[in-house]
């Protein structure tokens, strides 16, 4: 019987490992077109003193994928934030839609981050009499994540 103790114990413990350095949040709404004068970004900060992997993929309001058009400030063929480091992504749908995106982040190698990234989505809105209108939407109520 101390075994199958042991042997669980052992299961429990290394499957928390897998899933500590890495996490996940939701912006929970944007919205965009292919319009020069309104752009949607994510501004991500890296708060740690180490490389981070990071991904965003955003949905449309149909559940369909919406292609990143530009990421600023990115690193290792856009996959990566420096440490200290704040990049943006850009969306330019084809036609004008909403939905939500989905941000993650993992360690590099054997780094130990319980939380690495702070992020909100920025949306310029400019009408036909050039008002124009920023909108800002916190991820994860501003919290990191």
């Amino acid at each position: 019987m101390s075994i199958k103790v042991c042997l669980i114990f052992v299961g429990l413990f290394f499957s928390t490992l897998a899933f500590a350095g890495s996490g996940k949040a939701i912006s929970p709404h944007w919205s965009g077109d292919d319009s020069t004068t309104s752009p949607t970004y994510i501004f991500i900060s890296n708060i740690t003193d180490k490389n981070v992997n990071v991904s965003v993929t955003f949905y449309g309001d149909d559940g369909t994928v919406i292609p990143v058009t530009t990421y600023t400030n990115f690193i290792n063929g856009n996959t990566q934030l420096a440490p200290r480091a704040t990049g943006r992504v850009k969306i330019s749908p084809p036609v004008r839609t909403n939905g939500y995106a989905v941000i993650e982040w993992e360690n590099e190698a054997s780094d130990d981050n319980i939380v690495a990234l702070v992020a909100h989505g920025y949306r310029v809105m400019v009408n036909s009499t050039y008002r124009r209108a920023d909108i800002t939407i916190p991820v994860n109520n501003g919290m990191p994540f």
